[in-house]
This record gives structure tokens, C-alpha cells and sequence, in this order.
């Protein structure tokens, strides 16, 4: 799953690096800009690390916290919890 994921950044960002659009409308964009800024830190290993920890983070940070929650409510509430089991 990785792999394909990366293979599809990575094809991505240099479709964006042979063809920049002058106008930013996305994340690839921005990156893209600053890829090709001289004296620039980001290199394309790096942005494709940032584009692949930020699809998928945000799916585990949104599961994290409603399990978070529903933790904490059924502490508070044991009757619940009780109801439920």
C-alpha cells in the first residue's frame, strides 16, 4: 500500500516539477515552488515524506480522538458503559 501511495507523490511532484502551474492551487504546488527555489532546504524525498504523513495522519489523528472521547464519556458515565456491554 506505501509503495503505491509514494509511487503516485512521487509521479505527482514531478509532473508539477516539469510542468509548474503559475498559478498555486494546491499543497503539490506550494512544494513544487519551493523545490525549485535555489538555496532551498526541501528536497523531494522530503516533500513526499510531508504529502504522505499528512494524507494519512489526518485519518489516524480523527480515529484517535473519537476513541478518545468515547473513552472519556463512558468513564464518566459507567452506567452507560454498563447499559452497553
Amino acid at each position: 500500500g506505501r509503495k503505491k501511495v509514494m509511487q503516485t507523490l512521487k509521479s505527482m511532484v514531478e509532473q508539477g516539477l516539469d510542468q509548474p502551474r503559475e498559478e498555486q492551487k494546491d499543497l503539490i504546488d506550494l512544494l513544487v515552488k519551493e523545490l525549485n527555489k535555489e538555496g532551498s532546504t526541501l528536497t523531494k524525498a522530503i516533500s513526499l515524506d510531508l504529502l504522505f504523513v499528512l494524507l494519512f495522519a489526518s485519518f489516524e489523528t480523527t480515529t484517535q480522538s473519537i476513541t478518545f472521547c468515547m473513552n472519556e464519556a463512558l468513564a464518566d458515565h459507567p452506567e452507560v458503559l454498563e447499559e452497553l456491554t
